[in-house]
């Protein structure tokens, strides 16, 4: 195996790789949880002193009080009359807060490592998928994470994570479909459900697959009629558009495209289908939260 640069050895436990043996021991560190000792009561003498309230400090935070209160009570009308007068939803004050949007549509993807080091990353990958897991490496900031599947409830990703204590998961974010956001891509909008049918077909024949419910030709049969509905879609959008896309009718051109070359590539393979099923399904995810991101946000 040939030597990453920076690093002495790759490990392999069965399941990853690692870039040396202590990031080996790290990644499956047990947490302390002893219990910390009781901390005692100080002496009467070492409490602190409790200050008299009232005087100038106690008037000023009362000011302050009332000051907040009023302030609250006013935002509070601001926003019932907004909302009831229908300029504004609740979604928008919720991101305005917490500076997320309640209307994504949220896919749980667990992994089960990352680091800063791409070359790390990918071996690690590689690893994944020889034991069927997807193997999609997804890139968030500065660090590279091996993601083993894709979920589309957290109560899937959290039976993964209670059996596998040292993965974790990370939130893709797919913004829904708005022809007012992006008039341009309205002729799309017949099919703007296709991402989630491709990465529920993915999805489910890997399954199968795996569990031996079919085997790799009826799996290509399967793939063959799905690809044909996806092909179909393309070409009614690409002729529809020709000669007046624009950067978002290109991209989504390309988006469909890349969902045709997953299915090519997953019916010219005889060999480690499941993952690559798998790997597909998280590609397409991440592919179209992108641009679902730039689009409609």
């Amino acid at each position: 195996m040939r030597e990453h640069e920076g690093y002495d050895k790759y490990r392999y436990d069965g399941r990853v790789l690692y870039g040396t043996v202590s990031d080996a021991v790290s990644e499956h560190a047990v947490e302390d949880v002893r219990t910390p000792k009781e901390i005692s009561e100080p002496a009467e003498k070492d409490r602190p002193r409790k200050r008299k309230r009232g005087g100038e400090r106690g008037k000023g935070r009362s000011r302050a009080i009332v000051v907040c209160l009023a302030v609250f009570l006013f935002s509070l009308s601001v926003f019932l009359a907004d909302v009831l007068s229908g300029a504004s939803t609740l979604a928008d004050y919720v991101a305005l807060f917490t500076g997320k949007r309640t209307d994504a549509e949220i896919y749980y993807a667990v992994y089960a490592t990352h680091s800063t080091d791409m070359g790390v990353s990918y071996k690690n990958a590689a690893a994944i998928q020889a034991e069927g897991g997807a193997g999609y490496v997804l890139k968030r900031g500065e660090e590279y994470y091996v993601i083993v599947s894709a979920y589309e409830t957290k109560e899937d990703a959290d039976a993964v994570l209670n059996k596998h204590r040292n993965y974790g998961v990370i939130e893709i974010e797919i913004y829904p479909f708005s022809r007012e956001k992006c008039p341009s891509l309205s002729l799309a909008e017949s099919g703007s459900e296709t991402y989630k049918e491709a990465y529920e077909f993915l999805y489910g024949v890997a399954n199968d697959m795996a569990s031996g419910v079919y085997d790799a030709s009826e799996m290509k049969k399967r793939l063959t009629s799905k690809r044909a509905e996806i092909a179909a879609y393309e070409e009614a959008f690409r002729t529809g558009v020709s000669g007046k896309e624009d950067n978002a009718g290109i991209e989504y051109k390309v988006q469909l495209k890349s969902m045709l070359a997953a299915f090519d590539n997953l019916l010219s393979h005889d060999k480690e289908l499941v993952a690559e099923a798998r790997y597909y399904s998280v590609l397409i995810l991440h592919s179209y939260s992108l641009f679902t991101e730039k689009y409609f946000k």
